[in-house]
């Protein structure tokens, strides 16, 4: 699985399958369901770090991709395997403001959907209005944004076997001046720790730890405080 992780690490999987239509994850999934074999979907490998000794099932790579706008200003429907930087790019040549944040974040859609994706303040979740899901046997089921939960680099998807396939975003139209500006902002921010692009480097990913009473804990400083 090295080859499908950022991390380039990973030994290989029982099974691997690359769907490039909702027909296809759909079939996908209804041979593992009578099959029995445990699977797990994955988007384009980021921020994902496999065993040495592999996957004993199948990795199904979504990447099922397409962007358009829906009825409603603003609305903007993603396929989840399409890469998050797409979206990006199309929200910038619409016109359409507020995910700017996303900027240099890698992976897909799907995959921003599943952590809950975020920086400078903002995440994937506050812009979600719906979604398409899967289930294990390959039943469709639209849903709203309260079905994921979400929370802080969470959703409830960590917790349940169904693969979103389809997004609704609710951006507003901006200034493309203003948005492509804020987006190099972002992107420059994002870029400087980068030691150099010829090396492997797995970037920001720590999760700043929430202590009961709500306050969020900077990763860093934390790290700098034990020696790390």
């Amino acid at each position: 699985m090295r080859r499908h992780s950022s991390f380039r690490i990973g030994g290989p999987a029982d099974y691997f399958f690359a769907a490039r239509s909702l027909k296809e994850m759909r079939s996908c999934l209804r041979f593992v369901q009578e099959g029995s074999l445990p699977y797990y979907v994955i988007g384009l490998g980021t921020n994902m770090l496999f065993a040495d000794n592999g996957f004993r099932g199948l990795i199904l790579k979504n990447e099922v991709r397409g962007i358009n706008q829906t009825r409603g200003e603003g609305r903007v429907a993603a396929l989840a395997g399409t890469p998050l930087a797409d979206l990006v790019s199309f929200a910038l040549e619409e016109g359409l403001e507020g995910i700017e944040f996303a900027s240099g974040i890698p992976g897909t859609v799907g995959g921003a959907v599943f952590g809950n994706a975020g920086a400078w303040g903002t995440s994937i979740g506050q812009l979600l209005e719906g979604a398409v899901i899967l289930d294990e046997r390959g039943n469709e089921t639209r849903v709203g944004k309260d079905h994921f939960e979400f929370g802080y680099r969470d959703s409830s998807l960590k917790r349940r076997h169904l693969t979103v396939i389809e997004t609704v975003f609710k951006l507003r139209k901006g200034d493309k001046g203003r948005i492509k500006a804020k987006m190099d902002e972002n992107l420059a921010r994002r870029k400087s720790p980068c030691p150099s692009p010829k090396m492997a480097y797995a970037g920001s990913f720590f999760k700043n730890p929430v202590l009961p009473d709500g306050t969020r804990m900077a990763a860093g400083r934390l790290l700098e405080k034990v020696g790390a």
